[in-house]
């Protein structure tokens, strides 16, 4: 696959590093990034593997797999296992008016890397996924009480921006922050209730603004870069060969990640990589290829 870079969706990037990463890439977030954590608190039951691939919500490698291998530091693993991979599946940014915070949040994650003697390094990559399932709470409350998810927005975009000032008060000067992805154009949203698209997309583009706006005093100071995956996401959906697709709509899996007799797969191997999503919410391994790809351009 072709190295996609940020100026074939018309978009640009912060400046570069002053120098290459080096060390390790230690990520946070939510399933996105999730390489086993989930699975392995779980007992190997969540997600279940197969149609899931080797814990990860996913058929393959996660993105930031993907990214630590392009840019040659050590194997992404699950914290769980002794690895630098701090991120859950499900996880959330942290307390919100529709969310009372889990073990598996950001505040936890951080303190889970502080627990496990991992203090940040400078010449470290650090990794940023999540504000998904915050924005997934709000989409449910919008219909009867939009003010209310707006507020959570709000809430969660400032735990976001709280981590990461967390983050770089202990020293991590290389970031990596990957925006809400468009929801509005996943099957989930697409097959649920009229109306639900547009709410979808916009509370990720509402959650993205307040991001940007809250993180761009940061940028000039220290190597944050927003990779903006809501735009990377419409491009595939718009211009899917341009990404190696021909399925932007269908989800590889059918069913959900709990129950392997839920749905049924509706293909395997090189087939699945033309499909841009692997169930209703999750990108396939080659569409988390497509993210590191982006990323990596991102950070050039």
């Amino acid at each position: 696959m072709s190295l996609i870079n940020a100026a074939s969706l018309g978009l640009s990037a912060s400046p570069s590093f002053a120098s290459d990463p080096s060390g390790a890439l230690y990520a946070f977030g939510d399933s996105l990034s999730d390489a086993g954590n989930v699975f392995t608190l779980s007992l190997g039951k969540i997600p279940v593997s197969p149609p899931y691939s080797d814990g990860r919500f996913t058929n393959g490698a996660v993105w930031v797999q993907d990214l630590a291998a392009s840019l040659n530091l050590p194997a992404v693993t699950p914290s769980l296992r002794g690895g630098t991979d701090f991120a859950y599946g499900d996880a959330q940014t942290g307390t919100t008016p529709q969310h009372a915070g889990t073990a598996i949040d950001l505040p936890s994650q951080l303190a889970q890397f502080k627990f496990a003697n991992h203090n940040p390094q400078a010449d470290a990559l650090y990794t940023l996924s999540i504000g998904s399932n915050d924005v997934l709470d709000s989409i449910s409350v919008f219909p009867t009480n939009p003010a209310a998810a707006m507020n959570n927005i709000a809430a969660a975009a400032a735990n976001e921006t709280q981590f990461i000032v967390n983050l770089i008060g202990n020293g991590a000067r290389n970031l990596a922050v990957l925006n809400v992805p468009d929801i509005g154009g996943t099957p989930r949203a697409r097959g649920s209730a009229p109306g639900t698209t547009q709410v979808a997309s916009y509370l990720s583009a509402l959650y993205d603004q307040q991001l940007n706006t809250a993180l761009q005093p940061l940028t000039g100071f220290f190597n944050l870069h927003v990779v903006n995956a809501f735009a990377l996401l419409d491009g595939a959906i718009a211009n899917p060969a341009l990404f190696g697709l021909t399925n932007v709509t269908d989800p590889v899996w059918t069913g959900n990640y709990t129950d392997p007799s839920s749905g049924t797969v509706r293909a395997t191997g090189a087939a699945a990589d033309s499909y841009l999503f692997f169930d209703s919410l999750h990108p396939t391994a080659h569409g988390h290829a497509v993210v590191s790809s982006f990323a990596q351009a991102s950070l050039a």
